[in-house]
């Protein structure tokens, strides 16, 4: 540990992963259903995307772009990961939009920014974000995300948990 310091994400592309890896394989059915060459990079650590990134996949039709909203959008997006679990984890349950973070940042591109939210504590820097292009997913990934893998349950509460990490 270091002061200032942070934990680097070595990302892995998907193909240096073994053929008959069950996340390997997951991510080339991804690629065959969505078509398209998509370049995914993995977090080691958590098995998530830290960018997945190709031609898109389809989530609004051209005749409804002029109705696409953020609520919209948020509805897609929860929709996408419960279908995807086999490359994304079960991961809809931790998902909180960032109504601030997200935002269409020119016509018909937008960015929906998803935070991660344990037992209604929010994990600090965990995001999950997701670019949509005139309504093709072109781009996601996330950052410092992972699925627990077992339910758990606080101990401490905020004021002792914060007087712990601030006399570490």
């Amino acid at each position: 540990h270091r002061i200032g310091g942070g934990i680097v994400v070595q990302p892995r592309t998907v193909d240096q992963l073994d053929r008959t890896d069950g996340l390997r394989v997951g991510w080339e059915s991804f690629a065959r259903r969505h078509g398209g060459d998509w370049k995914v990079h993995l977090d080691e650590r958590t098995a998530m995307p830290s960018l997945a990134i190709g031609s898109g996949v389809r989530w609004i039709g051209a005749d409804e772009l002029s109705a696409i909203t953020l609520d919209s959008l948020e509805t897609l997006a929860r929709g996408f990961v419960g279908r995807e679990a086999a490359v994304l984890g079960n991961t809809g349950r931790f998902l909180t939009l960032d109504r601030d973070g997200s935002a269409e940042l020119r016509p018909g591109y937008w960015k929906l920014v998803f935070r991660q939210q344990i037992d209604g504590i929010e994990v600090e820097n965990a995001r999950l974000e997701f670019h949509v292009d005139q309504g093709r997913l072109t781009m996601f990934g996330a950052s410092n995300w992972s699925v627990p893998p077992t339910d758990v349950e606080a101990v401490l509460g905020p004021e002792e948990a914060r007087a712990i990490l601030d006399g570490h």
